[in-house]
């Protein structure tokens, strides 16, 4: 991670600053940004967190 310079520590200030830490969810700047951004913010969930089955996309989730 030094190799690009954005460690874990620095990930977490980062997530605690935005209020991501340890509340998984999408922030309203993202719900309101163009087409083009939504469409990647959701194929980074597909690919994390989601699949595809039938021509169906599958997104699982949850916050513990």
């Amino acid at each position: 991670s030094a190799a690009y310079g954005f460690g874990i520590h620095k990930l977490i200030d980062v997530l605690r600053a935005t209020g991501l830490a340890g509340n998984k969810h999408i922030p309203e700047v993202y719900m309101k940004a163009e087409p083009a951004v939504r469409k990647a913010l959701l194929a980074g969930l597909l690919d994390t967190d989601g699949w595809c089955s039938g021509g169906a996309a599958i997104f699982y989730n949850t916050n513990d």
